[in-house]
């Protein structure tokens, strides 16, 4: 892979996972790079700058580099302040951002898919209700967008086990 730099790039954080004592491995979504996986080092230290900043469901401007396939995240800040979630509407936030670390590949932009979440995630998924009108005009506009294909059977019940407990119909 050769070397490669992103300079305040739209994104999202998916999923953060600790490494070593004080650093985190965090997983993006981006509008040009898709899912990228990226190092935070520092990032759990008390005085740490990206501490309070790395948060799931808050469109941020990330700056990072890579030459390898998980990148050196270098700056990140806020680019919008949105009301956070909470009850049902924060883990259907966080199933969403499940859906997309399973279902999308690192590295493949989907800039359409991007913008879609960039436009739903704050506006439209801030509670269960709001999830499930959002989740039944998503699969009428766009039945491919989120279609839980490429599940493992498992994943595929869990999927389904879901949309039954939220009263959506599951993807097919």
């Amino acid at each position: 892979m050769s070397k490669r730099r992103a300079d305040h790039q739209p994104g999202y954080v998916l999923h953060t996972y600790p490494y070593k004592e004080t650093s985190l491995i965090v997983e993006v979504f981006t509008r040009n790079f898709g899912r990228v996986a990226l190092l935070a080092r520092g990032a759990r230290r008390p005085r740490s700058a990206m501490r309070g900043v790395l948060l799931a469901f808050h469109p941020l401007r990330l700056g990072w580099s890579a030459s390898a396939e998980l990148g050196n995240l270098m700056s990140v800040e806020w680019s919008g302040a949105l009301q956070p979630l909470a009850g049902r509407g924060l883990m259907c936030g966080f199933y969403l951002n499940e859906l997309l670390l399973r279902l999308l590949p690192r590295d493949d932009p989907h800039e359409t898919l991007f913008d879609f979440y960039d436009a739903r995630v704050g506006a439209d998924v801030v509670s269960g209700q709001h999830f499930d009108q959002w989740w039944k005009r998503a699969r009428q506009k766009r039945p491919d967008l989120l279609a839980g294909r490429g599940l493992s059977k498992d994943e595929r019940a869990l999927l389904e086990e879901y949309c039954r407990t939220a009263g959506v119909e599951p993807p097919h």
